[in-house]
């Protein structure tokens, strides 16, 4: 079979309908073999996996640097409704021949001819990566291509007949509450650690009759776009139905309707017809998927000829793929369909050495070449242009850049490089730089009409860079001139940002035309209001001269819709084609960002020698700081987790360029690594920021040993023998000519990843800041509560006041810190979710790495939802991370044995109340619950921490005001004894302090949990501005509101003494201490103590519950003040057995704020004892014995009744 079709043929299980005539692949290499091959791919940065034993067994602690994407998706802004009336979303499903080819790599390799790229992607939506394996990756190259085009990228999860297990995928452990799927948990893993956006499911193999479910199929698909989140996407491919068949129905109907629904999005089979398209519209409109998240998919092979009977099939039937791909593209465009073009790379596949030409067909509409020839037969009949129905005219056009940047060098995938670096890329004169593909100029637009002078532009590739010409053509067999002086427009972008004077154009340009020409080029910008010229400075032709925007860009309420370029006149006696610019770079910024230039260093510069046997090879690495300690983002421009404000590093070596990295390491050609062995060399680094300046440069004489001394020596800039052991690190590292040559013995460090978890701890929830109601002139008085910092403070003997904590406790924690950041040591920050805790563990975090700890030795760990620091499982994670300091944060306190059983030193930062030595054995510790009026943890923090370092202040500053506004609310005054913050809410108004509280606190309430959202934002931010602009709070704050809506009118039920109200919801949400906080300020009644609020669907078999002080009973003194934990430990007193069943997270927190969580059974024993409901039902029943009102107003009644509270 292989003999008579080829393999490409065989393999391309999603094609068609017709699956089921391929017969399985050949196991092909063995085992041992496939293992082999899978590290060499490492090392070109690939990620896949070929069996469920590599899927289940994948940690982040398995991977390679160089396998990760550093570029972030650059966000499109949503273009306007009319813009896309008329034009599809397309999708491309790329398919080349098996991928992961050598071209991909992230180092670059030699190569006759470019290779597929795709120029396009300013008309593309999405790009799926498709390779025949079990997990398909997308290679970093690819990733940050797009993403710096905006385009969103994909993985592949495919079954096929041959996979062995495939009902792992489905395995799960169940509860009476939920599923869980350990597989969907690792998959979302996988996108979110390699830098991708989602996953295609394509499932073409039915599983075991024993071991499916349609029903936990649903639920898998859930769980998985769940754990993704709202920023990525997840597509259901059209093989497998709801009844286990594979049967590819090319619509949307009942038999795949609720796996696509479950996914969010749908790409169907290739054979559609209009009428699929009709009937898939209609289930649509009644379904929860939006028509444009329906991707039809488009076989562009099915133009070709095929040795079967049932030819390959795609829209239209006769003729469809191939050059009229853009004929299905414009029928799904007036449907209001999406369309997945599969196999994109077919001009390149099927027309070796004419890839780019047919390219230009497809999408453009372009002619063919002359001499084209395919295996076809019957190039020039069968695969026709098709210029009215091109891909461009009906593909939804994206505007290039964000908001508030757009940068471009039109550097293409492919590029070329001087005859002294041939060597290194196998003799050939071109190499492979996919992940460097720029924003390319938007697709020439043929005009027809009788122009004397005609503009375009085209890209020339010099070594190394690539420019964008601007040509003219005179026609002088055009009509003749009537007098009137041409001029022309050539669009290169198109745009859409604001024109508000926030924004700074630069462009560099090389003018080529002679002073005299006769004609005047200008770059023109259009915006909303008009067309504005910017003249180009006269050049030598030679050195390129900068174009600004000048006031262009500075009028309120207009935007920046297109740049190009504007030529007025005609050459004078010139015939053919003129070099009228060379465009270099086109940048737009922030004017605040242009302003700053230099803030970064490079630095620790090394050799490493890593790998084994056939492996092993040389890396470069380095690292990058800031150099004046401030925050490394720059405002409203990309950033990236792996290289901060870097996109990419240039790397020479003794002056000769080696190409760009996109990780903070490169693996050196062996052919190099063979030449400077043994040698002293420079290497010149250079950081490029995203916006194309040089933000830092750093060089360095570096030594690389002789192979045979690999393993063994390690010297000195003085060529001294220093040490002799047995270290995989093997180099010679002399210091920077810049700098002092003391030898600088620097060892490989694994990139430090923070440890996050979905995560519950017992909620610490404490009372609110209220402010000060002046008594009313009504006959019954309000409740007057005293401000919180006028609360009594604590006095030494000296009559000093002790606050926030006492000295000594004080003292020693300062010490624990400054010893840990001098340690150089692992450190486990442990903090609470809520935006105290996150405060207070961001404040120690930048103290401490402003004191010098490496921010690779800190850890960052959240317990599991419904967990808290003392649960074995949470022991378990702590003793993998072998921690030698640990600082916990804002959990509430208890007194346990030590948190690990390894030696450590413990420090417990808190403002709960907590018994006499109630805390972890051997830890020191400092609280505030002692020292009133209470600090919150991080505003405790603040003071510890903010002697520590002259440079803190601007830092953390904000974060205990955050901390602070979260536990006691907004009203809080900001006077003595708290500090001083006017200059604080100077910088940062407190609304926007109190807008970031609410959506820092989102994600530990919301069902998913996912703390590490909120922690990611919190560390990294500058400011509660940041805060505000983060889509994954909103969302979570989003569910939260809508949660406590939909509980929030609970009717309470309250206890035989009508001192407590319970008010019971069901919520995966945690919505309980919203709820309670809410209703303590409603409910009134002179009885009245306490407000619980019971949540029995937040965790499984379990009630969370959360209590609060009810505002009648505030400002309540002395033996009558509300102590909510003596009151719940009361009505248990005299039941040993329940209370020791309800366990040590039974009324924990404050004495204002408390709650728990207990079991069910624990629950409904507490309820009895506590007589829930008795008192109304007692009322009831004495109402029904009445036979007649009685008397009211009786002497003896009169004398009984009992005082009112009539404030304070």
């Amino acid at each position: 079979m292989a003999s008579l079709l080829g393999w490409k043929e065989i393999l391309r299980p999603i094609r068609d309908g017709y699956r089921h005539l391929f017969p399985s692949p050949d196991t092909g290499p063995t085992p041992e073999e496939r293992r082999k091959q899978r590290e060499l791919d490492r090392l070109k940065g690939f990620t896949y996996f070929d069996t469920f034993d590599q899927l289940e067994s994948w940690t982040e602690a398995e991977f390679d640097p160089l396998q990760s994407a550093n570029t972030p998706l650059l966000w499109r802004r949503d273009l306007n409704a009319e813009d896309g009336i008329g034009k599809a979303n397309v999708l491309l499903i790329h398919d080349h021949a098996g991928n992961y080819h050598d071209y991909e790599s992230v180092q670059g390799v030699g190569v006759g001819e470019a290779m597929y790229a795709c120029e396009y992607l300013q008309y593309v939506d999405s790009f799926i990566y498709f390779s025949h394996k079990l997990v398909c990756v997308p290679p970093p190259t690819w990733t940050n291509a797009l993403h710096r085009n905006g385009v969103e990228v994909l993985g592949t999860i495919l079954i096929e007949p041959q996979t062995e297990g495939s009902d792992r995928l489905l395995q799960h452990t169940k509860d009476s509450e939920s599923i869980v799927f350990p597989m969907a948990k690792n998959l979302a893993n996988i996108a979110m650690h390699f830098g991708f956006d989602g996953w295609l499911v394509n499932i073409e193999k039915p599983f075991p009759k024993d071991a499916w479910n349609a029903d936990i199929m649903e639920m898998f698909l859930c769980q998985l776009r769940a754990e993704l989140g709202e920023s990525r996407r997840l597509i259901w491919y059209d093989a497998l139905t709801n009844s286990n068949k594979v049967s590819y129905q090319n619509a949307l109907n009942t038999f795949n309707l609720r796996f696509a629904e479950a996914c969010g999005s749908f790409l169907t089979n290739y054979c559609w017809t209009e009428g699929d398209t009709e009937s898939s519209r209609q289930l649509a409109l009644s379904s929860k998927l939006l028509p444009r998240n329906i991707f039809f998919g488009i076989d562009v092979w099915a133009q070709n000829t095929s040795s079967f009977t049932h030819p390959r099939v795609t829209y239209p039937e006769y003729g469809g793929g191939g050059t009229n791909t853009g004929v299905a593209v414009a029928k799904l465009a007036e449907l209001g369909f999406s369309a997945g073009i599969f196999a994109p790379a077919w001009s390149f596949e099927h027309f070796p050495s004419y890839g780019r030409d047919i390219e230009r067909v497809v999408w453009q509409g372009a002619v063919l070449p002359n001499d084209l020839d395919c295996s076809c037969g019957d190039c020039a009949s069968r695969h026709r242009p098709n210029k009215e129905f091109a891909i461009i005219n009906t593909a939804r056009e994206y505007p290039v850049g964000s908001e508030s940047f757009f940068y471009t060098d039109f550097s293409r995938a492919f590029g070329l490089h001087g005859d002294e670096a041939k060597e290194f890329f196998g003799d050939h004169s071109m190499h492979s730089q996919l992940d460097a593909q720029s924003i390319l100029p938007c697709p020439l637009a043929s005009k027809d009409g009788d122009q004397a002078i005609k503009i375009s532009y085209r890209l020339e590739n010099t070594v190394y860079r690539t420019h964008l010409v601007i040509e003219a053509k005179h026609d002088s067999s055009a009509t003749p001139n009537t007098g009137e002086i041409p001029e022309q427009r050539l669009p290169l972008y198109r745009l859409d940002m604001p024109a508000n004077g926030s924004l700074q154009l630069e462009i560099y340009s090389r003018n080529m035309l002679p002073s005299k020409s006769g004609v005047v080029v200008s770059f023109y910008l259009k915006t909303t209001d008009a067309i504005h010229l910017l003249s180009i400075p006269a050049g030598d032709g030679t050195h390129p001269v900068k174009t600004k925007s000048g006031t262009v860009l500075q009028t309120p309420n207009i935007r920046l819709r297109e740049i190009g370029v504007h030529m007025r006149g005609l050459p004078a006696a010139v015939e053919g084609t003129i070099r009228l610019l060379d465009v270099l770079e086109v940048r737009v910024a922030p004017r605040s960002v242009m302003q700053i230039s230099h803030l970064y260093n490079i630095d620790n510069m090394r050799l490493e020698n890593r790998g084994e046997a056939e492996n092993k090879h040389v890396r470069l690495c380095w690292d990058y700081s800031d150099t004046d300690s401030a925050n490394l983002r720059l405002e409203g421009m990309p950033y990236s987790r792996i290289t901060g404000p870097f996109s990419h590093f240039l790397i020479h070596v003794d002056g000769l360029e080696l190409g760009r990295a996109y990780a903070l390491e490169h693996i050196l050609n062996q052919k190099l690594v063979n030449q400077i062995t043994g040698k002293t060399f420079e290497v010149k680094l250079t950081g490029i920021g995203f916006d194309g300046r040089t933000l830092a440069t750093h060089n360095t004489n570096l030594h690389l040993q002789s192979q045979a001394l690999w393993g063994i020596d390690v010297i000195d800039s003085g060529m001294r023998l220093i040490a002799c052991r047995p270290v995989k690190q093997i180099f010679t590292l002399l210091r920077s000519r810049k700098r002092s040559q003391s030898l600088s013995l620097n060892f490989y460090y694994a990139n430090h990843r923070q440890l996050h978890a979905s995560t519950a701890m017992t909620s610490s929830l404490k009372r609110k800041a209220e402010k000060v109601i002046s008594a009313p002139t009504s006959k019954k008085a309000k409740v007057v509560i005293p401000a919180y910092r006028l609360t009594a403070s604590r006095q030494d003997e000296s009559g000093e006041v002790v606050w926030p904590a006492r000295k000594e406790q004080v003292e020693r924690a300062r010490g624990v810190i400054k010893e840990c950041a001098k340690a150089q040591k692992q450190t486990l920050i442990l903090p609470d979710k809520d935006a105290d805790g996150l405060s207070s563990g961001a404040i120690l975090h930048h103290t401490l790495t402003s004191l010098g700890l490496s921010s690779d030795l800190i850890s960052v760990y959240f317990p599991p939802k419904g967990s808290n620091i003392h649960d074995e499982s949470t022991q378990d994670a702590i003793n993998a991370r072998s921690p030698s300091y640990i600082f916990v944060l804002d959990q509430g306190s208890r007194k346990t044995p030590p948190l690990v059983d390894l030696p450590h030193k413990c420090l417990v930062i808190d403002h709960h109340f907590t018994d006499e030595g109630g805390f972890p054995e051997g830890a020191e510790y400092v609280t505030a619950h002692d020292c009133p009026p209470v600090a919150t943890s991080a505003l405790l923090t603040y003071h510890i921490c903010l002697p520590l370092h002259p440079d803190l202040s601007d830092k953390i500053s904000w974060l205990a005001a955050l901390g602070t506004h979260g536990d006691l609310g907004s009203s809080i005054k900001w006077e003595p004894p708290f500090p001083d913050m006017t200059a604080t809410f100077k910088q940062h108004p407190k609304k926007a302090i109190n807008d970031a509280v609410a959506l820092v606190n989102a994600p530990r309430r919301s069902a998913a949990y996912n703390v590490e959202d909120a922690w990611d934002v919190v560390i990294s931010a500058t400011g509660p501005g940041a805060i505000k602009e983060n889509e994954k709070l909103h969302d979570a704050s989003f569910e939260v509101r809508r949660e406590t809506e939909r509980c929030t009118h609970t009717a309470p039920k309250f206890s035989a003494d009508a001192t407590i109200a319970v008010l019971t919801i069901s919520s995966a949400a945690q919505i309980h201490p919203i709820i309670a906080t809410r209703w303590s300020g409603h409910l009134k009644s002179n009885k009245l103590e306490i407000v619980m609020c019971a949540n029995e669907g937040y965790l499984p078999d379990k009630v969370n519950f959360s209590c609060r002080v009810a505002k009648v009973a505030q400002a309540r003194e002395g033996e009558e003040k509300v102590d909510i934990i003596k009151k719940l430990e009361n009505i248990v007193a005299e039941d040993g057995d329940l209370r020791a069943r309800l366990g040590g997270s039974f009324a924990r927190g404050h004495k204002e704020a408390s709650g728990g969580i207990v079991g069910k059974q624990e629950w409904e024993e507490f309820k009895k004892l506590m007589g829930l409901g008795e008192g109304a039902r007692t009322k009831t029943e004495a109402a029904a014995k009445k036979d007649k009102p009685a008397q009211k107003n009786t002497l003896a009644n009169y004398f009984g009744k009992s005082a009112k509270v009539t404030g304070a």
